[in-house]
This record gives C-alpha cells, sequence and structure tokens, in this order.
C-alpha cells in the first residue's frame, strides 16, 4: 500500500468531523520533508486540506535618525515565536478526497491493478481515459507510417533518436502484425 493510500485511510475515519488531525504518526519512518511532499500532493488534487510546520522567518525592526542620520537594526520581539516547536503536520479528508479513495480501494480488490511483471518482461494497463484510444490495425499502421514519414523529414532532429526512434516504430509494427497485440494511441 503506498503512502498516499494510507494518510487517505487513516483520515477516512474522521471524514465529516471538520477537524485536523496529526499525520505524522502514520508514516513515522520517513523524512518530515518527503511527508510534507505527499501532503502537498495530496493538496493538490484536492484530495486533503492540511496545516502545520509553515515556514518561520526572523523579522528585525530597522529604525533611522533624520536628524543625527544613525541607523540601527533590532531584533523583533515577535521572533522569540520562531524558537517554539513547529506544529505537527495536521490534515483531514475532502469529499473529493474520500470518493478518491473509494474508487481505488474497490479497482484494487477487482484485482484491476494485478500486473506481474519479470525479468525483461514488460506490462502493458490501460486505464479509462478520455485523451486515449484503443484504434484497430489498420489505422495504427497508417498512424505509425506517418509518424515515421514525418520523423525522416524532419530536420530539426538528429540522426541518431531519428534512428532509434524508427527501430522502435518498426518493432511495434511487427509485434502488431505477429503477434496481434493491441495497440493504444493517445491524442
Amino acid at each position: 500500500m503506498n503512502n498516499y493510500i494510507k494518510i487517505l485511510l487513516y483520515l477516512k475515519q474522521f471524514e465529516g468531523d471538520a477537524k485536523h488531525h496529526n499525520v505524522e504518526l502514520i508514516l513515522d519512518d520517513i523524512p518530515l520533508k518527503t511527508l510534507g511532499s505527499i501532503l502537498y500532493e495530496l493538496k493538490e488534487q484536492d484530495f486533503v486540506k492540511f496545516k502545520g510546520r509553515e515556514q518561520r522567518f526572523d523579522s528585525f525592526i530597522y529604525t533611522h535618525n533624520r536628524f543625527s542620520g544613525e541607523s540601527t537594526i533590532e531584533e523583533s520581539p515577535f521572533n522569540e515565536l520562531n524558537k517554539l516547536p513547529p506544529d505537527p503536520y495536521e490534515a483531514m479528508i475532502t469529499f473529493k478526497g474520500s470518493r478518491y479513495l473509494k474508487e481505488e480501494l474497490e479497482m484494487q480488490q477487482a484485482g484491476k491493478y494485478n500486473i506481474n511483471v519479470d525479468n525483461g518482461s514488460t506490462a502493458n494497463l490501460i486505464l479509462e481515459s478520455t485523451s486515449s484510444t484503443i484504434t484497430s490495425h489498420s489505422h495504427v499502421k497508417d498512424r505509425i507510417e506517418k509518424i515515421a514519414d514525418t520523423l525522416k523529414s524532419d530536420t530539426s532532429i538528429s540522426e541518431l533518436v531519428k534512428t532509434e526512434v524508427l527501430i522502435i516504430l518498426n518493432q511495434a509494427m511487427l509485434e502488431m502484425t505477429q503477434e496481434n497485440k493491441v495497440i493504444l494511441i493517445s491524442k
């Protein structure tokens, strides 16, 4: 189980109480900086709201006497607050995060993520997407040929890169015709 799911599962038990809960104890084996990155990524997807361990800055008071031309810089008394221990990371799950967790757990229970990759083999996983389509072999062949022709005439790409890509395209065509594989085209 990945760290994202662990955090969401922990917060799921508090869903609806509108309170932030300490999440530092869930993943105590990883550094706090990594935990902060994970929480920030979950926040970007609107799966959680979190607070704690805010960055602190010292402040200074600058005074300048116009008559004497003297100036002084003194440390602000509020800097004493920066010496207090930081608040721990606290988070709460959002409705969107709860829905994502439910769908993710259903996918895992249904075995849709069951991928077995051995040495040297590759795994193809096709998820539902609005930007991808599974196409028939004839359309794929036409698209691959069009890509290869465009690549051959492009002068902005080095010959080494062109050769590598053309080899990959030819290999895809061979696998498609010999092994009757399904090809996923992203738009």
